[in-house]
């Protein structure tokens, strides 16, 4: 009777002390969605394991969290239009590869207008008071209007 018991409690007590978290999720539902560019893993059903917040923002985080890679940076220049210097206290000077641009605007970020005005590669921005406006670029050969933040300070 002593060794059934002695083995009754060492079996009990391996399974007491056995459990552990590990990095398998038994989950209801999921799937893992991948390109050349990214891979994106989501479940439902999973239990929750940590919730890390800000003011602005709740993140709750689950065993689904792999590794970040960064494959590829896409290059959303089109047009290959550069503004510089941005922020600007005085001028901005607009410099592009391959098109025609002919007009420009200045918008505040409610959408106004400030200055309209043909094209110059130099563009006075000293009478603005400090903030954030909107610059439109227009072209003559296409419909497309190329939008930009400027920060004048």
């Amino acid at each position: 009777m002593k060794r059934y018991s002695f083995l009754l409690i060492l079996v009990f007590n391996n399974f007491l002390f056995s459990q552990s978290i590990s990095p398998n999720v038994v989950n209801t539902a999921g799937t893992i969605l991948q390109n050349n560019m990214a891979i994106l893993e989501w479940s439902l059903g999973e239990v929750s394991i940590n919730t890390l917040s800000n003011s602005s923002h709740i993140l709750t985080q689950g065993f689904l969290q792999p590794k970040l890679t960064i494959v590829a940076i896409q290059d959303f220049n089109e047009g290959g239009i550069f503004l510089s210097p941005n922020p600007t206290a005085d001028y901005i000077e607009i410099k592009s590869k391959n098109l025609d641009i002919v007009k420009f605007a200045i918008l505040d970020i409610s959408g106004r207008s400030l200055k309209s005005n043909d094209f110059n590669s130099r563009i006075d921005l000293s009478d603005l008071p400090t903030g954030l406006y909107i610059l439109n670029l227009m072209t003559n050969n296409s419909n497309k209007i190329y939008s930009y933040k400027l920060n004048k300070i």
